[in-house]
């Protein structure tokens, strides 16, 4: 990997090196004197200490040192790049706590609105639940995990009629074995397109409850009009405001309290939808973010990267 960077940056002599995460921290210093931007799609180090705190005994020792560890590089490595770029203001303050003084751009995550529109060619399932996201990340692992142990069950008994669909690959033996035990939970694995599960779902629920960053996939979700049902983390950094762009709910009898309500008001849930789009688009199109990260490379371009980490 490293001979064929070097190679690549010899040929082509860039005036800008990306590196898409801290885990390529190793590559850094063969980016020469070439700008270096370095993308934190999370604060991995805060991550894996949130991670720790739920682990089991022996995995808690080990996450945890691994947190630490993680941390060290940050600190060394975030003042020698051109530009650390994060996706909330939320992450910016953890990255300048962890490593004061390293430049950094807050770039939120785009959607394109386009792509995930409103149009709608399938009719939305009265009384259908949905989840999207990528199972191999542990934060939504751990909501998998939950919702097939505690929270499906109890929006199950609140309503039978319900039906949830859990979009994603890799997702964990949990919901896995809960689909098996209840015809009204589908389990899709990987899919190539998202938006017909998306259309047919009245309300797109997040009971995540660990992790960094922000959600995609939530944004995904409310430029298609979908009603939201999340934690305040599953939206911390998204500038979403409960009541005006989707519904706050932390434990098992909110999540099935705020549902009910949505189910109970289509009014709230079109007024809720459609506030969530307007926000998406005015917020995290491609044209709205664009000029962030154009800034972001451009800064970086003008810097050297003046350290090394292993």
């Amino acid at each position: 990997m490293r001979q064929a960077m070097v190679r690549r940056i010899e040929e082509f002599r860039p005036d800008l090196v990306h590196f898409d995460t801290i885990y390529l921290a190793r590559y850094v210093e063969a980016a020469g004197g070439c700008g270096v931007v370095l993308t934190h799609h999370n604060i991995e180090s805060k991550l894996l200490a949130e991670r720790a705190s739920v682990e089991k005994r022996g995995m808690r020792w080990f996450v945890r040192g691994q947190s630490r560890r993680v941390a060290e590089l940050e600190k060394r490595l975030a003042p020698a790049v051109g530009s650390n770029v994060v996706v909330s203001e939320a992450d910016a303050a953890t990255l300048q706590l962890i490593a004061p003084g390293a430049p950094v751009s807050v770039v939120p995550n785009g959607v394109d609105t386009d792509f995930f529109s409103a149009a709608r060619t399938i009719a939305p399932t009265p009384k259908s639940l949905i989840f999207v996201g990528s199972m191999d990340w542990y934060p939504n692992r751990l909501a998998m995990d939950w919702l097939a142990a505690e929270l499906w069950p109890a929006l199950a008994h609140d309503d039978p009629e319900r039906r949830m669909t859990v979009v994603g690959r890799n997702p964990p033996p949990s919901i896995v074995n809960a689909s098996r035990a209840d015809g009204r939970i589908a389990v899709t694995g990987f899919v190539d397109d998202v938006r017909p599960y998306m259309q047919r779902a009245s309300i797109y629920i997040c009971p995540i409850r660990v992790g960094g960053g922000t959600r995609l996939k939530i944004l995904d979700a409310l430029a298609m009009e979908r009603p939201l049902v999340s934690t305040a983390l599953g939206v911390s950094g998204l500038g979403l405001k409960d009541g005006c762009h989707y519904l706050q709910a932390e434990t098992v009898s909110d999540f099935v309290a705020q549902v009910r309500r949505l189910e109970a008001d289509p009014e709230l849930a079109a007024r809720l939808a459609t506030a969530g789009r307007k926000f998406v688009v005015d917020h995290y199109a491609w044209p709205a973010v664009t000029d962030r990260l154009v800034g972001a490379f451009a800064a970086a371009a003008n810097r050297r990267a003046i350290g090394t980490a292993e």
